[in-house]
């Protein structure tokens, strides 16, 4: 017997069709393929501009994001000779015990989990934002089917705390076609980002599906073009002054020396303050990029009730996240 557990089994679209509802244009593609070049040459040291990824903490309100990234696309040329800005779009959201698992798995906010909802607005505010000229960042967080939906409009993807260790998600990281970052475990270990680095640039195999949603084994040429994200922990504190450490383990193994600091989460305590020191204190360092959590509105809710603000993790307002970047331009 099986299925003694499961409620019900809901089609979804195939990623052919999807994209074929919402297609890429020539344009479209062009802009990624370059944003996908310009991610490369910071992470590997040829172009000598930092990463700025900004952006909400997880998407709830499509309409406010899609005016953060207007704003933040009439912003980017002020500082495009220091900072190559990457917006940070994450869809699906990890979560310890429970709580609203992101846009992709229920885009209503409601319980009722209408991922095939979820999936076309997030490729329909991806399409939007990069006709505005902006590379996306992404978290990959759930199995190897979601980034079939979406895969072609990302230009730097990462895997989170959790996820890190993941067998699946490091096999994962070693077929996609754009930069992918890994950060440290909850815990603190940043030896398991370095580990995932090295697993991601093997050829791997592993189970997925194709563009028509049949059940396929993937085998994938690897992926050199990785780094190493230092988050924090909760427990350890933070970690950003071991960026320089990091990156000497990289040259060890062979693997391409990318440091990128999230400005947030263990290394700010989850405060919005927080991100700006740990911002201040590494920008200029031996770091390829940060990471900072902006939205529309300063700090958190409860619930979406004012409109810009997050729900989940606190964040910068978007006129301070201009203050920092600004300042960082002639510091």
């Amino acid at each position: 017997m099986s299925d003694l557990r499961v409620l019900e089994y809901s089609p979804l679209p195939t990623p052919r069709q999807l994209k074929a509802e919402l297609p890429l244009d020539e344009e479209l593609r062009r802009l990624v393929n370059v944003h996908r070049a310009e991610v490369h040459d910071v992470l590997s040291g040829i172009d000598p501009r930092k990463l700025a990824i900004v952006g909400p903490c997880s998407v709830h309100d499509v309409d406010a994001v899609l005016e953060y990234a207007q704003r933040l696309a009439l912003f980017a040329p002020e500082i495009s000779d220091r900072f190559l800005v990457v917006i940070r779009l994450y869809f699906q959201k990890p979560r310890t015990r429970i709580g609203w698992t992101g846009l992709l798995d229920d885009p209503d906010l409601d319980a009722t989990f209408d991922v095939a909802k979820g999936i076309r607005m997030a490729r329909r505010l991806m399409r939007e934002v990069t006709r505005l000229g902006l590379p996306i960042a992404t978290e990959l967080l759930g199995t190897t089917l979601e980034p079939q939906y979406l895969n072609d409009l990302v230009s730097f993807g990462c895997i989170g705390a959790r996820t890190c260790e993941s067998q699946i998600h490091r096999h994962l990281a070693s077929g996609v076609s754009f930069p992918m970052g890994f950060k440290n475990t909850s815990s603190g270990d940043v030896e398991k980002a370095v580990d995932a680095c090295v697993c991601a640039a093997y050829p791997r195999v592993f189970l997925g599906i194709d563009e028509d949603g049949r059940p396929s084994v993937v085998r994938t040429k690897g992926n050199p073009d990785t780094c190493v994200v230092l988050r924090g922990s909760y427990a350890a504190g933070p970690n950003d002054h071991r960026a320089a450490e990091v990156r000497a383990r990289l040259v060890e193994e062979q693997a391409l020396p990318a440091v990128v600091v999230d400005c947030a989460h263990g290394n700010s305590g989850k405060t919005v303050q927080g991100q700006k020191d740990v911002f201040g204190r590494i920008v200029w360092g031996s770091v390829r990029g940060v990471m900072l959590e902006s939205f529309l509105r300063e700090g958190k809710q409860a619930a979406p009730v004012c409109r810009g603000q997050s729900i989940t993790d606190p964040c910068l307002s978007f006129d301070d996240t201009v203050a920092l970047l600004r300042a960082a331009r002639f510091s």
